[in-house]
């Protein structure tokens, strides 16, 4: 499957992608914007939603902050930022919420 940008991560669920792209060739032009550098595809390479939600967490930074994975903590699916925060998905909106500072 090919992807409009070049992939960090891709994490097949269910038939769907959730792909975590290399930020570095995304800007504050680009589509997805660097700091919402990942997006869920179907099996035929639709996208369905680019993350979304991080305007609402005191934690994200758009300056500084992208997605730089995936992780699955406690059966959830989850996506860790470069500034150590990790956060759960909503695979059905692509909306993010907060849930603990590691590094």
């Amino acid at each position: 499957m090919d992807f409009p940008h070049e992939p960090l991560e891709i994490r097949e669920l269910n038939g769907r992608y959730l792909v975590v792209y290399k930020w570095g060739n995304l800007t504050e032009q680009s589509c997805p914007k660097v700091w919402e550098n990942v997006e869920l595809f179907d099996d035929k390479g639709n996208k369905l939603w680019t993350v979304n939600g991080m305007d609402q967490c005191k934690f994200w930074d758009n300056k500084t902050d992208t997605f730089v994975g995936t992780r699955v903590k406690s059966e959830r699916l989850q996506l860790t930022s470069f500034s150590g925060n990790s956060y759960d998905i909503n695979l059905h909106t692509g909306k993010v919420t907060h849930f603990e500072y590691h590094k």
